[in-house]
């Protein structure tokens, strides 16, 4: 099944491999599915079955104007419900992961078994009238930048989003990668990220299940005090695993510790499910 329907009519393009227990992967802005290939081409060799799709108007998934995180959320729920999952753990990456926390307060987290954020932006990362943060008009000012000339700020920002000694292969490969999704798309999330629909706090208390926050200590587009730390104050089963020296490109830098970290958790989702089965 390379597509789903999403509830309002879109084609979503989804990559489903190997079998074992579902890993479904939710990538974040100015990305697409080939965010995930190292990180679940490593957890399908450790016996998982990984499923990433690519967003509405990122990758091959259709392209529309039509961008909010309440509709990433439903994106989400169409892609569980077509391939009918059940005890799932989802793996969200920056944007993604707002929009499993919305997607858990909509619809519940019947199909989940856990959750894994790594670089997430909940539950707010823009200031506002009750809480600190980034002020907008800095944000803004980002995205007045992407339009103007999306290539030279995005390499401009690679070493704030990659470690010192990361390759010059990998560094080339995040900039082709954040450069492909289409313009207009990327800047509609972006706008997103910075209203009012991007606050998760009511969304993360309505979060019943097991959470591993994976976050590096030195991300500064997602600081580790805005968005990780506060999210493991609101969700009552959350556990912090705080990378040093790690910024907000981990997921591709970092990627073997990954690997053995999003293994780990899984594999305790299983045995939780065990002990609840021989329990009964």
């Amino acid at each position: 099944m390379p597509y789903v329907l999403s509830h309002d009519g879109l084609q979503l393009h989804v990559r489903d491999l190997g079998e074992g227990m579902p890993l479904v992967f939710v990538h974040g802005n100015n990305l697409d599915a080939v965010t995930w290939d190292d990180l679940a081409t490593s957890l399908l060799a450790e016996g998982f079955r990984c499923i990433a799709y690519d967003q509405r108007g990122f990758g091959r998934s259709d392209m529309t104007g039509r961008f909010s995180y309440d509709l990433l959320a439903a994106d989400l729920d169409a892609v569980l419900g077509a391939l009918d999952l059940r005890e799932v753990v989802l793996v969200g990456y920056s944007m993604g992961c707002g929009a499993i926390s919305r997607y858990a307060a909509r619809y519940g987290s019947e199909r989940i078994a856990g959750a894994v954020f790594i670089g997430t932006v909940t539950p707010c990362v823009v200031q506002g009238a009750q809480r600190d943060g980034i002020p907008v008009h800095e944000l803004q000012q980002v995205i007045d930048a992407t339009i103007a000339d999306r290539p030279a700020l995005f390499a401009s920002l690679l070493d704030a989003f990659l470690e010192p000694g990361t390759s010059a292969e990998m560094r080339r490969h995040v900039l082709e990668l954040s450069l492909r999704p289409p313009l207009a798309s990327a800047i509609a999330c972006a706008r997103i990220g910075i209203s009012e629909d991007a606050d998760f706090s009511e969304d993360l208390t309505a979060f019943t299940k097991p959470l591993e926050l994976i976050h590096g200590d030195r991300d500064s587009f997602a600081p580790f005090s805005l968005t990780a730390a506060r999210t493991a104050e609101l969700v009552a089963h959350a556990r912090v695993n705080v990378y040093e020296g790690g910024n907000h490109g981990i997921v591709f830098s970092m990627k073997e510790r990954l690997r053995d970290d999003v293994a780990r958790f899984v594999r305790g989702m299983s045995l939780r499910d065990e002990r609840l089965a021989s329990a009964r």
